[in-house]
Protein backbone atom coordinates (compact mmCIF):
# COMPACT_ATOMS: atom_id res chain seq x y z
CA UNK A 1 0.00 0.00 0.00
CA UNK A 2 3.07 2.67 0.50
CA UNK A 3 4.32 2.01 -3.32
CA UNK A 4 0.16 3.03 -4.15
CA UNK A 5 0.38 6.07 -1.95
CA UNK A 6 3.99 6.95 -3.41
CA UNK A 7 2.48 6.88 -6.51
CA UNK A 8 -0.22 8.92 -6.25
CA UNK A 9 1.91 11.44 -4.22
CA UNK A 10 4.25 11.82 -7.37
CA UNK A 11 1.27 12.40 -9.44
CA UNK A 12 -0.05 15.33 -6.94
CA UNK A 13 2.64 17.75 -8.05
CA UNK A 14 1.24 17.04 -11.66
CA UNK A 15 -2.39 19.11 -11.07
CA UNK A 16 -1.22 22.79 -12.37
CA UNK A 17 1.24 21.12 -14.97
CA UNK A 18 -0.62 21.57 -18.76
CA UNK A 19 1.73 19.61 -20.64
CA UNK A 20 4.31 17.06 -18.99
CA UNK A 21 8.36 16.58 -19.72
CA UNK A 22 9.60 12.97 -20.50
CA UNK A 23 10.55 12.70 -16.67
CA UNK A 24 6.91 13.51 -15.60
CA UNK A 25 5.51 10.97 -18.45
CA UNK A 26 7.91 8.46 -17.72
CA UNK A 27 6.62 8.96 -13.34
CA UNK A 28 3.03 8.56 -14.69
CA UNK A 29 3.03 6.38 -16.96
CA UNK A 30 4.84 3.66 -14.73
CA UNK A 31 2.96 4.99 -11.40
CA UNK A 32 -0.68 4.14 -13.59
CA UNK A 33 0.24 0.47 -15.07
CA UNK A 34 1.30 0.14 -11.43
CA UNK A 35 -1.71 1.00 -9.86
CA UNK A 36 -4.20 -0.94 -12.73
CA UNK A 37 -2.09 -4.35 -12.55
CA UNK A 38 -2.61 -3.73 -8.15
CA UNK A 39 -6.45 -2.91 -8.97
CA UNK A 40 -6.77 -6.10 -11.39
CA UNK A 41 -5.25 -7.96 -8.42
CA UNK A 42 -7.55 -6.41 -5.65
CA UNK A 43 -10.55 -6.61 -7.34
CA UNK A 44 -14.11 -5.51 -5.95
CA UNK A 45 -15.13 -2.11 -6.04
CA UNK A 46 -11.65 -0.53 -4.29
CA UNK A 47 -10.20 -2.85 -6.94
CA UNK A 48 -11.70 -1.36 -9.66
CA UNK A 49 -11.03 1.90 -8.56
CA UNK A 50 -7.56 1.87 -7.90
CA UNK A 51 -7.78 0.64 -11.89
CA UNK A 52 -9.56 2.98 -12.83
CA UNK A 53 -7.08 5.84 -11.72
CA UNK A 54 -4.47 3.82 -12.92
CA UNK A 55 -5.68 4.18 -16.33
CA UNK A 56 -6.09 7.71 -16.20
CA UNK A 57 -2.92 8.07 -14.86
CA UNK A 58 -1.00 5.66 -17.38
CA UNK A 59 -2.91 7.89 -20.32
CA UNK A 60 -1.53 10.94 -18.72
CA UNK A 61 2.26 9.49 -19.19
CA UNK A 62 1.09 8.29 -22.73
CA UNK A 63 -0.07 11.36 -24.17
CA UNK A 64 1.51 13.77 -22.13
CA UNK A 65 -1.51 15.99 -21.69
CA UNK A 66 -2.55 16.41 -17.88
CA UNK A 67 -6.28 15.60 -17.78
CA UNK A 68 -6.52 17.19 -14.07
CA UNK A 69 -4.72 20.91 -15.45
CA UNK A 70 -6.82 23.74 -13.85
CA UNK A 71 -6.27 26.37 -16.63
CA UNK A 72 -5.79 30.18 -15.08
CA UNK A 73 -9.40 31.71 -16.52
CA UNK A 74 -10.92 28.25 -14.06
CA UNK A 75 -8.72 29.57 -11.27
CA UNK A 76 -11.62 31.17 -9.33
CA UNK A 77 -10.10 32.01 -5.60
CA UNK A 78 -6.69 30.33 -6.26
CA UNK A 79 -4.11 32.42 -7.04
CA UNK A 80 -1.80 31.02 -9.56
CA UNK A 81 1.65 32.66 -10.13
CA UNK A 82 4.12 31.28 -12.86
CA UNK A 83 7.18 33.31 -13.95
CA UNK A 84 10.38 32.25 -15.54
CA UNK A 85 13.79 33.84 -14.57
CA UNK A 86 17.39 33.48 -16.43
CA UNK A 87 19.73 33.36 -13.74
CA UNK A 88 23.63 34.31 -14.02
CA UNK A 89 24.88 31.06 -11.95
CA UNK A 90 25.30 27.55 -12.81
CA UNK A 91 22.28 25.05 -12.28
CA UNK A 92 23.87 23.38 -8.98
CA UNK A 93 23.99 26.71 -7.31
CA UNK A 94 20.89 27.92 -7.77
CA UNK A 95 19.29 24.80 -7.11
CA UNK A 96 21.04 24.28 -3.78
CA UNK A 97 19.77 27.73 -2.79
CA UNK A 98 16.33 27.46 -3.62
CA UNK A 99 16.38 23.81 -1.92
CA UNK A 100 17.82 25.48 1.55
CA UNK A 101 13.94 26.73 2.46
CA UNK A 102 15.45 29.25 5.08
CA UNK A 103 16.62 31.42 1.84
CA UNK A 104 13.26 31.37 1.18
CA UNK A 105 11.48 34.20 4.05
CA UNK A 106 14.13 36.51 3.16
CA UNK A 107 13.74 37.41 -0.47
CA UNK A 108 9.60 36.70 -0.84
CA UNK A 109 7.71 38.88 1.25
CA UNK A 110 4.45 37.04 2.06
CA UNK A 111 6.96 34.36 3.32
CA UNK A 112 7.63 35.17 6.50
CA UNK A 113 9.15 32.08 8.11
CA UNK A 114 9.49 28.46 7.37
CA UNK A 115 10.26 25.66 9.64
CA UNK A 116 11.81 22.60 8.85
CA UNK A 117 10.81 19.81 10.17
CA UNK A 118 13.35 17.25 8.49
CA UNK A 119 14.52 17.20 4.76
CA UNK A 120 10.75 16.76 3.84
CA UNK A 121 8.40 18.17 6.22
CA UNK A 122 7.85 22.28 6.97
CA UNK A 123 5.67 24.68 8.60
CA UNK A 124 5.32 27.64 6.41
CA UNK A 125 3.66 30.98 7.97
CA UNK A 126 2.79 33.77 5.24
CA UNK A 127 0.74 37.09 5.22
CA UNK A 128 -1.32 36.28 1.94
CA UNK A 129 -2.75 39.82 0.83
CA UNK A 130 -2.15 41.46 4.95
CA UNK A 131 -4.09 38.29 6.26
CA UNK A 132 -1.73 35.89 8.41
CA UNK A 133 -1.66 31.97 7.43
CA UNK A 134 0.08 28.54 8.19
CA UNK A 135 0.37 25.56 6.88
CA UNK A 136 2.19 22.17 6.85
CA UNK A 137 4.05 21.28 3.75
CA UNK A 138 5.60 18.02 2.10
CA UNK A 139 8.45 17.95 -0.32
CA UNK A 140 6.82 15.46 -2.71
CA UNK A 141 9.65 15.11 -5.73
CA UNK A 142 13.08 16.50 -5.31
CA UNK A 143 15.53 15.88 -7.94
CA UNK A 144 18.62 17.34 -7.46
CA UNK A 145 19.52 20.22 -9.66
CA UNK A 146 16.58 19.53 -11.76
CA UNK A 147 13.53 19.96 -9.93
CA UNK A 148 11.88 21.11 -6.55
CA UNK A 149 7.63 20.08 -5.75
CA UNK A 150 5.86 20.91 -2.72
CA UNK A 151 2.23 20.40 -1.27
CA UNK A 152 0.40 21.90 1.91
CA UNK A 153 -1.02 18.88 3.91
CA UNK A 154 -4.57 17.58 3.16
CA UNK A 155 -6.00 19.27 6.92
CA UNK A 156 -4.06 22.31 5.84
CA UNK A 157 -5.96 25.25 5.67
CA UNK A 158 -4.12 26.81 2.93
CA UNK A 159 -3.43 24.18 -0.14
CA UNK A 160 -0.23 25.75 -1.27
CA UNK A 161 1.39 23.89 -4.14
CA UNK A 162 4.91 24.61 -5.80
CA UNK A 163 6.88 23.66 -8.57
CA UNK A 164 10.60 24.84 -9.27
CA UNK A 165 12.28 23.32 -12.23
CA UNK A 166 16.16 24.43 -13.18
CA UNK A 167 17.46 23.97 -16.71
CA UNK A 168 21.16 24.76 -17.72
CA UNK A 169 21.33 26.76 -20.74
CA UNK A 170 24.69 26.06 -21.75
CA UNK A 171 26.05 29.32 -21.28
CA UNK A 172 26.41 30.23 -17.97
CA UNK A 173 23.29 31.12 -17.16
CA UNK A 174 20.54 28.68 -15.54
CA UNK A 175 16.70 29.13 -16.43
CA UNK A 176 14.42 28.76 -13.54
CA UNK A 177 10.23 28.03 -14.34
CA UNK A 178 8.70 28.79 -10.80
CA UNK A 179 5.35 27.49 -10.54
CA UNK A 180 2.97 28.73 -7.38
CA UNK A 181 -0.26 28.20 -6.29
CA UNK A 182 -2.56 29.47 -3.40
CA UNK A 183 -6.35 28.04 -2.89
CA UNK A 184 -7.84 28.79 0.94
CA UNK A 185 -9.98 26.34 1.97
CA UNK A 186 -14.23 27.26 2.86
CA UNK A 187 -14.89 29.30 5.89
CA UNK A 188 -14.70 32.61 7.19
CA UNK A 189 -11.41 33.06 7.26
CA UNK A 190 -10.66 31.00 3.88
CA UNK A 191 -12.90 34.15 2.25
CA UNK A 192 -11.08 36.64 3.59
CA UNK A 193 -8.04 35.07 2.50
CA UNK A 194 -9.25 34.37 -1.23
CA UNK A 195 -10.47 38.25 -1.18
CA UNK A 196 -6.82 38.52 -0.66
CA UNK A 197 -5.31 37.11 -3.52
CA UNK A 198 -5.70 39.48 -6.15
CA UNK A 199 -4.09 40.09 -9.09
CA UNK A 200 -1.90 42.37 -6.81
CA UNK A 201 -0.66 39.75 -4.48
CA UNK A 202 0.00 37.85 -7.65
CA UNK A 203 2.13 40.54 -9.09
CA UNK A 204 4.23 40.92 -5.44
CA UNK A 205 5.17 37.68 -5.41
CA UNK A 206 6.53 38.19 -9.31
CA UNK A 207 8.39 40.78 -8.04
CA UNK A 208 9.77 38.89 -4.93
CA UNK A 209 10.68 36.16 -7.64
CA UNK A 210 12.57 38.60 -9.77
CA UNK A 211 14.05 40.02 -6.45
CA UNK A 212 15.08 36.43 -5.55
CA UNK A 213 17.18 36.58 -8.80
CA UNK A 214 19.15 39.39 -7.77
CA UNK A 215 19.92 38.02 -4.57
CA UNK A 216 21.12 35.05 -6.01
CA UNK A 217 23.40 36.20 -8.52
CA UNK A 218 25.08 38.75 -5.86
CA UNK A 219 25.41 36.74 -2.70
CA UNK A 220 25.30 33.08 -3.88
Amino acid sequence: MESVNNALEKFSYLRDTETLDMRERAVAAGGGAFLTMVGMAKGGFSGFLMSTLGGALALTGFTGVNPVYTDEKYKGNKAIIRQSVLVFKDRETVYNYWRNLQNLPKVMKHIKKIDEHDEVFSRWNAELGGIKAQWDAKIVYDVENWRISWNSLPESKIQNIGKVEFQDTGDGYTLVNVLISYKPSLGAVGTKIANALKPVFEQQVREDIMKWKDVIEKEA
